[in-house]
């Protein structure tokens, strides 16, 4: 997680509190993974619309939540798909699932120290 996406998530917890900055993170750890398999579904099925739908989706979450490099990949594969359709959309499909994957650990451990603050208060 880069300094600028933890500073958005802790801006998060100043303005919203501990307790809804962590249920906006703990519904991203749950829901980002389905739409990711959910692009790989749209993929593999030749669901092009499914596919964008779900980058669209990915990419307004992780928007929310300041995480401006998965956005970025997933705003790429969406314009990709709807531009290009699915073919060639492997390599930009594995960029946000490797981001996906990097962020989620760091994630976690946020959503632990938050449940730590809270628990501490």
């Amino acid at each position: 997680m880069t300094d600028t996406e933890l500073a958005r998530l802790k801006e998060l917890e100043e303005e919203l509190g501990a307790d809804v900055a962590i249920e906006l993170v703990e519904l991203f750890l749950e829901d980002a993974p389905k739409q990711v398999e959910t692009m790989r579904a749209g993929l593999e099925g030749g669901d092009a619309e499914g596919l964008k739908r779900a980058a669209h989706s990915l990419k307004g979450s992780c928007s929310n939540l300041g995480l401006k490099a998965l956005a970025g990949n997933a705003a790429a594969l969406e314009q990709h798909v709807a531009k290009q359709g699915i073919e060639g959309a492997t390599p930009l499909l594995d960029a946000v699932g490797v981001e996906q994957k990097r962020l989620h650990g760091a994630l976690e451990t946020l959503a632990a120290e938050l449940r730590a603050k809270i628990g501490a208060s």
